[in-house]
């Protein structure tokens, strides 16, 4: 019959490897944040101008005067 007895000294460590581990995500999840941010406002300056842009195109192209030489 074999007798299985835990070995304390490895659970003390997977125990700290959690600890260090459960302490990294926090630096982790805020830089994960700040470049949510960033791309999601980049996304929305990026929108705006092109959106700027195809507006002045667009008037632009609508506003051009149609000239007839006509030589009568």
């Amino acid at each position: 019959m074999v007798c299985m007895v835990p070995n304390l000294d490895e659970d003390k460590k997977i125990g700290e490897l959690t600890t260090e581990l459960e302490g990294q995500p926090d630096s982790g999840k805020k830089s994960h944040h700040v470049a949510v941010a960033f791309g999601a406002s980049f996304g929305a300056a990026f929108v705006v101008v092109i959106i700027v842009v195809f507006l002045v195109w667009w008037r632009y192209r609508h506003n051009q005067q149609i000239f007839f030489d006509v030589n009568g």
